[in-house]
């Protein structure tokens, strides 16, 4: 079978109406989707694009042979929230020798990452089940990066990256010995999330309440923020530098915790 996505999004009908709470968590014991075999002969041949799952399951559950369902898996959170609204699609670090880096030297790029925020959001990376607290931080994306700063060891307690390497790291004609460090304004470097899976797991995982690394520039019902950053290539310790090309991606985000 081929891998599923889907996705749940807020809507303004009260028809279904079931959370009120600041923090709820999902007692819906149905599936939110299902996989289904069909075919001549079978109740599942009625099936077609488009019919919506609460009137028409046919077949259930007898020839489901995958169903996929957020009973006792999924919070739902209510609060002021906030979301990223200006970011860098691409950050450029110079060329730098390999004995510069080797010698302890590094190159540098700022950017910057902006947010949008509802009054009353809560900047924290802390979990709580009586206050909608946000918190952001940068996703290594990349799977095959996670796994090579995994295997250097270049990861925090909580499992946070300290290091966004290069996606084909470890492949010919790629550097080696060299990772980006990412730092705040006060150039102090930060962990990085190696996915959004787990969630108020503060500093060490790679959250960071979202005013902890931004500044206000605006304020109303809406508020604005922008953080300052650096990327820094750098050599690792412990490793022989190499040279070759590094590209490596990350993604800014914010969540409730």
């Amino acid at each position: 079978f081929s891998n599923v996505l889907y996705e749940m999004f807020k809507i303004d009908s009260r028809k279904y109406f079931a959370y009120q709470n600041p923090m709820d968590r999902d007692t819906w014991t149905q599936p939110r989707g299902y996989i289904a075999f069909k075919g001549p002969g079978l109740i599942t041949e009625r099936i077609k694009a488009g019919l919506d799952h609460a009137s028409d399951y046919y077949g259930w559950p007898s020839y489901w042979p995958g169903a996929w369902s957020t009973y006792n898996s999924v919070t739902y959170v209510r609060g002021a929230l906030c979301k990223i609204t200006d970011y860098p699609a691409i950050v450029k670090i110079p060329p730098v020798a390999v004995g510069i880096l080797a010698a302890g030297g590094n190159s540098q790029a700022p950017f910057h990452v902006s947010l949008e925020c509802e009054s009353g959001a809560v900047s924290s990376a802390l979990p709580s089940t009586s206050a909608a607290n946000v918190a952001m931080g940068f996703v290594v994306n990349q799977p095959t990066a996670v796994a090579a700063a995994r295997r250097l060891g270049l990861t925090t307690s909580a499992g946070g990256l300290s290091w966004l390497l290069d996606t084909h790291y470890g492949e010919p004609g790629v550097a080696s010995g060299v990772g980006i460090r990412i730092y705040n304004d006060a150039g102090t470097p930060i962990n990085l999330l190696p996915d959004r899976i787990k969630t108020g797991t503060g500093n060490a995982r790679g959250w960071y309440g979202y005013k902890d690394l931004t500044t206000r520039v605006s304020s109303g019902s809406v508020e604005t923020y922008s953080g300052d950053f650096t990327a820094s290539l750098e050599a690792i310790g412990g490793q022989t530098v190499t040279a070759g090309s590094v590209n490596a991606q990350l993604q800014a985000v914010v969540s409730f915790q």
